[in-house]
């Protein structure tokens, strides 16, 4: 396998352990595509119900409680952890060469921008801008040893898990308190974001530059709660070696339990939301506000697996599609946006709304992993990087 510019000189068997990460990258980007369709679709709070109308099939059903426990948020915090890792390998490649920091903040200013323009042009549910806020945030700390990367992850994973916690008591009492007037409040939003996918590309970026040119920002002062200590956890991974195939192998139990652990607490937070009726409150609250130990656990599992195994997995040709795709996963993350929202939204094909079936968009899923896997081995064989990789990088 060709080097990878991340490599750290001092750890061993980087072709295994990068093989391990580029594994995980497609893995965690095709599997965000299965929450994405969802918002692609209709509105947020779509991805908390089987059905925004208040109807749904039993494969409807079933893919949403599938949904719920293992992928929403899960593939988020893999991809996240990923990143944090990533701080830590850059770091050490650029020390090498000098700068370190003033590389990394480039690094980041870039894909801000990135996200930025992804949030104002082409879709408000980016993820990047928060990244490179997030980044920024913990890259005073990426030097730090192993024990200390622990220590932080421990303490923001608290930190961060009882503030949103916090939000999600104030929430809810405030929708106890008013009753219909917050449900009409989640109905209001969602009805606004069907109308926004509706509209004409122009209008579309019109309204959000004019109406929510500073929602990146505004909404760190939620999601950096869920960032900052995903980010920790994977520089703590890399401090620690814990990515590296064999090392990997031998904690296959561990991972295991965590993701076990973690799927049973999404678990108990579904069955709360069943019991209570799939009620517009708890769609608005749950899982986000509640979920976070699970994301942390289930997404450091899920890593720690995929390491593990990544050694025979890229030896087959559904593994080293998988590792292209995530060698390629920037170019292949706004790809998806380009694509599903020129199916969905107004300015393309206005498939979307709020009718289309799980079972429908799912559909809509596998033709979009079936692009990623087909383009991206490619692509790689004849230019070596992504497109979007190459420009970050020559930018950076």
């Amino acid at each position: 396998m060709r080097q990878h510019p991340d490599h750290g000189a001092d750890l061993p068997h980087p072709d295994d352990r990068i093989a391990g990460l580029d594994l995980a990258r497609g893995i965690a980007v095709l599997g965000i595509l299965t929450m994405n369709i969802i918002v692609f679709a209709g509105p947020g709070v779509a991805v908390s119900l089987p059905s925004y109308q208040g109807t749904a099939s039993t494969l409807d059903e079933m893919l949403f409680a599938i949904g719920w426990v293992f992928f929403d948020g899960k593939m988020r915090a893999l991809f996240t952890i990923l990143f944090g890792a990533g701080l830590v390998l850059f770091h050490d490649s650029a020390a090498r060469r000098g700068h370190p920091y003033l590389s990394q903040l480039r690094r980041l200013f870039w894909l801000a921008i990135f996200g930025y323009a992804h949030f104002l042009f082409l879709w408000r549910g980016d993820i990047l801008f928060l990244y490179a806020a997030a980044g920024a945030v913990v890259l005073p700390f990426v030097r730090f040893d192993e024990n200390r990367l622990v220590a932080l992850a421990l303490a923001a994973l608290i930190a961060g898990f009882l503030a949103l916690l916090s939000m999600a008591a104030f929430n809810l009492s405030f929708a106890q308190l008013t009753g219909d007037a917050y449900n009409a409040t989640v109905i209001a939003r969602a009805q606004e974001q069907i109308a926004e996918n509706a509209m004409g590309f122009p209008e579309q970026v019109a309204m959000r530059w004019q109406d929510k040119a500073f929602q990146p920002l505004t909404l760190l002062t939620v999601t950096l709660f869920e960032a900052i200590p995903l980010l920790f956890i994977g520089m703590a991974l890399a401090r620690m070696r814990l990515l590296v195939a064999g090392t990997a192998r031998r904690l296959r139990r561990r991972a295991m339990l965590l993701v076990l652990i973690g799927a049973g607490w999404s678990g108990l937070s579904l069955a709360w939301h069943w019991a209570t009726g799939l009620s517009l409150t708890g769609a608005s609250l749950m899982p986000y506000y509640t979920d976070l130990p699970a994301r942390a656990m289930m997404g450091t599992g899920y890593l720690l697996l995929i390491c593990g195994a990544a050694s025979q997995a890229t030896r087959s040709a559904p593994g080293r599609w998988l590792a292209a795709a995530g060698r390629t996963a920037f170019s292949n993350y706004i790809a998806t946006t380009v694509v599903m929202t020129a199916l969905f939204h107004g300015w393309g094909l206005g498939l979307g709304g709020a009718d289309l079936s799980r079972g429908q968009l799912a559909l809509f899923v596998l033709g979009g992993w079936a692009a990623m896997l087909a383009w991206s081995a490619p692509w790689l064989s004849r230019f070596g990087t992504g497109p979007l990789e190459a420009a970050w990088h020559k930018l950076r």
